[in-house]
């Protein structure tokens, strides 16, 4: 240490230069008890330990006009410079060695990081320890003399060594994925594949954190060395073993596909414990499915179009995935929201179903022809039904996997045509597809629900009521013929739907009333049968009932009914056998003699003859169309005399036949027979009329 002029102050014996003389080598002088400027001595000249200049004290000593804060400076004292060429050396991945060139009169040096670490020493080198691998620092270094510290060097980069980082490894049957984390000084990855049971290796590198090892083999062992490497160098192996996945499924196929699931087969892969199915709807996963064995069965969503592939799976490694392969469930069942039925026709409206390309609808009835219909949209017409026949409906949605599973209803189509006020049976026939038998009309109707045209029909009048006689017989009480029989009409019709159409069946005649064995009245005439409505205005006429013998009638029956209409054929009214018309109704008493039915007269019986035989009546019309046969509008049977006539006496003797005394049967327009009768009583009644409507449709 230099030594320092007097200073002629002398404090406590003692000069100044000794006072002070400690503060240049640094340890702290004991208080003097004199104080500058507040201050006592001992700390005025501290600045000077740490190289720095003391401020003016205001204080001249020395004689000379020297301030007292520069009176102690040593001659010799010497702030430190800052080492030159400062280096890194070597670098571990926790250390960093430090080389510079050496200060003059330094005690020592510090190195000090950006991030506040540290690292001392007395000689060359320095090691800063502590560092984090893989890591850039910024380090500056500074020497200490017994004057104080120097300003820092120019700061310089040093990278520590790197380690391998905790990675992201995905393995497959022949691939490798290694995902290394972010780390800003890594620069460079290797990873060095070794087959575990003997083979060459394969070096695979990056110089992004992603590294991709292919050409592996499925089912194998491998051992994998990873390094990473930044400016420092590279670093330690890390090496790790693994066992790459079993080879993906093969042959995928399908069976007993559904709405909702289907069963997937397929060829097991060697080493593989366990498989996982992945189900893509629209290019994203909608379901997975696993099992341990062929097959498994897969949950799937109906009407949809699926890409659906596999992977093998052992110790949690999976194989890359296998070949994609389409799969189309079957639509849903779609849901029967309303059905309509007309005669012929059900309509069926549905909700639409996911996925479906058509839908069918089936009507099916408890015997017979079943008939379908398809189509595009939620509503479908059956059409070909039969009317007032129950089907059961059945809808199905269709896509190319095939049809859904059905949704049924059941309704009841209506009939061709409705009925008010009408008895009617709908007949069998294999000429026509409906035939209507009209029994009994009192101010009914009828209303088609579409056109019929060309409808063949027959309308028939109700036939008369026949005579009674007394069984004391005279001849001339009364003579109880047959009654006429019912107006007979054929031909065809055409009828607009949505018209009303009025129908009468006409009824039989009440037979002539006997009174204390005198014929009191005449016998009732058969009502008219008759369809009107629209331009149709057709009339069959009743037969007449037996009047007895009058001098209108001599010795014929009552005559049969006629008609009027604008499209049917009708038979003429003549009177009962009479021989200049070869036509009538019922035959008579005593001369006999009956008439034609209500045909032409061309069909008419022969006149009456005298004869003392039961006289013939009118006969039947049959009406015959196609497989239908009806045998309408005959005369009533008269009664007779026997054979006892002498030319001068009648005898009390006639002739019956009870089989032939007979009312007219109903619905067919015959008239009634005579009868005998004690005192009191009727004839007995005509038929009623009948009215039968035919055609297709």
């Amino acid at each position: 240490m230099a030594s320092v002029p007097p200073s002629d102050l002398v404090i406590n014996g003692l000069d100044l230069t000794t006072v002070f003389a400690r503060y240049i080598s640094g340890p702290k002088a004991s208080p003097t008890g004199i104080f500058i400027n507040g201050q006592d001595l001992c700390n005025v000249f501290a600045p000077y330990i740490i190289g720095q200049k003391a401020n003016p004290t205001g204080i001249y000593v020395g004689g000379g006009g020297i301030d007292i804060c520069n009176i102690f400076l040593p001659i010799n004292a010497v702030i430190p410079i800052a080492p030159t060429n400062l280096s890194v050396s070597s670098v571990t991945n926790s250390t960093a060695s430090l080389s510079f060139n050496t200060v003059v009169g330094a005690i020592s040096y510090i190195a000090t990081t950006t991030t506040g670490i540290t690292g001392a020493s007395t000689s060359f080198p320095l090691i800063i320890p502590g560092l984090a691998a893989g890591t850039l620092y910024t380090v500056s270094l500074r020497t200490i003399n017994p004057w104080g510290m120097s300003n820092p060097t120019k700061p310089i980069n040093v990278t520590t060594f790197p380690v391998v980082p905790t990675l992201t490894t995905t393995i497959s049957d022949v691939s490798m994925t290694i995902v290394y984390p972010t780390f800003p000084t890594l620069t460079y990855y290797t990873a060095t594949v070794t087959p575990t049971l003997g083979g060459s290796s394969s070096i695979f590198s990056s110089t992004t954190a992603t590294l991709s090892v292919t050409g592996l083999t499925s089912n194998t062992g491998y051992k994998v060395a990873y390094l990473t490497s930044n400016v420092a160098g590279q670093s330690i192996p890390s090496i790790l073993n693994y066992t790459t996945a079993p080879s993906p499924p093969t042959n995928l196929d399908f069976s007993n596909v559904t709405t909702t699931s289907a069963i997937l087969s397929f060829s097991t892969a060697v080493g593989a414990t366990s498989y996982l199915v992945s189900v893509l709807l629209n290019s994203i996963t909608a379901s997975t499915s696993s099992g341990t064995s062929s097959p498994i069965n897969i949950s799937l969503l109906g009407g949809n179009t699926y890409n659906i592939y596999m992977q093998s799976i052992r110790n949690g490694i999976y194989s890359n995935p296998s070949g994609i392969v389409t799969l189309t469930t079957l639509p849903p069942s779609p849901t029967i929201t309303s059905v309509t039925p007309t005669f012929n026709t059900i309509t069926v409206n549905f909700s639409t179903s996911n996925g479906a390309i058509s839908y069918q609808a089936n009507a099916v009835p408890s015997s017979g022809s079943s008939r379908s219909s398809t189509s595009f949209s939620s509503s479908i017409v059956i059409t070909g039904l039969a009317s007032l026949t129950n089907y059961t409906i059945t809808v199905y949605a269709i896509n190319s996997a095939g049809s859904s599973a059905s949704t049924s209803t059941s309704t009841t189509t209506l009939d061709v045509a409705t009925f008010t006020g009408i008895t009617y049976t709908r007949l069998s026939s294999t000429t026509y597809s409906y035939v209507y038998s009209i029994t009994s009309a009192a101010g009914g109707s009828i209303v088609f629900n579409t056109n019929i045209n060309n409808a063949k029909v027959l309308i028939v009048g109700g036939g008369g009521g026949g005579g009674a006689m007394s069984n004391s017989y005279s001849p001339y009480s009364g003579y109880p013929y047959g009654g006429g029989g019912g107006g007979v009409g054929y031909g065809s019709l055409n009828f607009v739907s949505n018209i009303t159409y009025n129908l009468t069946i006409g009824s039989g005649g009440q037979g002539q009333l006997l009174v204390n064995q005198n014929s009191s009245n005449i016998a009732g005439n058969g009502g008219n049968s008759s369809i009107t409505g629209g331009s149709i205005n057709e009339t069959a006429y009743g037969g007449q009932g037996s009047q007895g013998y009058t001098n209108n009638y001599p010795q014929n029956g009552p005559p049969s009914g006629n008609g009027s209409g604008n499209s049917l054929t009708y038979t003429p009214s003549y009177s009962g056998g009479d021989t200049q018309y070869n036509a009538g109704g019922g035959g008579s008493y005593f001369y006999g003699g009956g008439g034609g039915a209500g045909g032409s007269a061309a069909n008419a019986g022969s006149g009456g003859n005298v004869t003392k035989v039961q006289p013939t009546p009118g006969p039947a019309y049959n009406w015959i169309s196609g497989d239908l046969n009806y045998s309408v509008g005959a005369g009533g049977y008269g009664l007779v005399e026997s054979n006892s006539y002498d030319g001068s006496t009648y005898h009390n003797n006639y002739f019956s036949d009870s089989a032939k005394s007979v009312a007219g049967p109903n619905n067919t327009g015959k008239g009634g027979a005579g009868v005998i009768l004690n005192n009191y009583g009727y004839g007995l009644s005509g038929g009623s009329g009948i009215i039968v409507i035919a055609f297709n449709i």
